[in-house]
């Protein structure tokens, strides 16, 4: 338990420390944890675009979903200083975030009895402010130990690697030889690997490629569990990027609310009704709908189907009631437009405002402005460019595709 006046002064040290990183551009763009301008769902826009973006050029991919075991609670106090001062923090700066992590101690204390006393000698200070920025810090060189060709996506802890070629043969053993120094680097830097929660995916270019000809990765003393799905920073991807699992868990999840609108609709005013469906049903619909909203319209069927009767029974309708004017006269989107409405403002922030993501990158790669010196309607506007033709007729768009000539005003 920290006092309130450690966590101001934590906070001061925090606006500082965080001021000379972005002066000097000093964490890495596929970091997206604990930053400003920055969410996991651009982490996961990054992640969902590159692989797409990698199919278009008919190069495969195999993704590593690494878990660290208690990351932030393994942090070595005298790597952490060492990494400050090659940071540029020395003298009296250094000499503070020394004394900010040493001589530590701690106890625990239940029931009228107290434990013994004992000095904390690893980790970034639990419930702290300056915590989380300490952690990025200390990870920040994990890009060094691998080939630049190579993509990490990061969100503090949560790490994916992207490895990508053309030739399945190039590939596993560029695949090998990127995990061999990624545990390298994390042995060197006192973290250790949770193999049983750490998974491969398969991103197939070709549908003519099985992909029981990828050879198994070696994972320390065992092998790398290759999935179908996995959930990342709260989305479950697939080897298909159709989100259809995803959409199947979030359905089953939000029909349960139906009969309990149903039971408490009478009981309720309507503004009572909104703040209702927005906490409990609009919130979960919302996140990530930029990524899993490329799915195919069959897919996403099954989830309008469950807003539809979320909201008939709420607000009372009749289930024959037509869902166009349901939507008009409560002033709601369903799920279609929805996704359409918050993937253009994701595309429009993101070209106005590029920031140093290396989504601002992805994205600018396939949706390039209009290059001409008259200032006509379309000087501002933003252009996608794919390689292989059949890329944009393919059953999973990207969501920008939404965004082909995208005004910016």
């Amino acid at each position: 338990m920290q006092s309130v006046f450690s966590k101001i002064f934590e906070k001061l040290l925090k606006v500082r420390l965080q001021s000379y990183i972005d002066k000097f551009c000093l964490l890495n763009k596929c970091q997206y944890g604990f930053r400003k301008n920055s969410s996991t769902k651009l982490a996961l826009i990054d992640l969902v675009q590159t692989i797409e973006l990698n199919q278009n050029k008919n190069k495969h991919t195999i993704a590593i979903f690494l878990d660290l075991r208690k990351a932030f609670d393994t942090v070595n106090h005298e790597l952490l200083l060492k990494k400050l001062e090659f940071y540029g923090f020395r003298g009296n700066a250094l000499q503070l975030f020394s004394s900010y992590l040493c001589d530590r101690k701690q106890f625990t204390h239940a029931m009228g009895s107290s434990s013994a006393t004992k000095e904390i000698k690893f980790g970034v200070p639990q419930g702290s402010i300056l915590g989380p920025l300490l952690f990025l810090i200390y990870i920040n060189d994990i890009t060094s130990s691998i080939s630049k060709d190579i993509n990490l996506k990061l969100f503090a802890d949560d790490t994916a690697i992207l490895v990508s070629h053309s030739n399945l043969d190039s590939l596993n053993t560029i695949a090998n030889e990127t995990m061999s120094k990624i545990i390298e680097w994390l042995n060197m830097n006192k973290l250790s690997l949770n193999n049983e929660k750490t998974y491969g995916m398969f991103f197939n270019a070709n549908k003519k490629i099985n992909k029981t000809q990828v050879t198994q990765i070696n994972l320390q003393d065992t092998k790398l569990k290759f999935v179908e799905y996995t959930k990342y920073l709260g989305i479950i991807i697939d080897s298909k990027l159709s989100f259809k699992e995803h959409i199947h868990c979030l359905s089953n999840k939000l029909r349960k609310w139906i009969a309990i609108f149903r039971k408490v609709s009478p009981l309720l005013t309507t503004f009572a009704k909104y703040t209702l469906y927005n906490s409990l049903f609009y919130s979960n619909v919302l996140y990530g709908i930029e990524i899993y909203g490329m799915a195919k319209k069959a897919d996403m069927k099954c989830l309008q189907v469950v807003q539809n009767k979320a909201l008939k029974s709420l607000f009372r309708y009749d289930k024959n009631y037509p869902t166009n004017k349901l939507y008009s006269e409560l002033c709601l989107k369903n799920i279609y437009n929805l996704f359409r409405f918050r993937a253009s403002i994701m595309l429009k922030t993101l070209l106005q405002q590029p920031g140093k993501l290396s989504v601002h990158d992805t994205v600018l790669s396939y949706c390039s402005p209009t290059e001409h010196k008259y200032l006509t309607r379309d000087k501002k506007n933003f252009n996608l460019k794919f390689e292989k033709p059949s890329f944009t007729s393919s059953k999973h768009l990207p969501f920008t595709y939404y965004g082909t000539l995208f005004q910016l005003k």
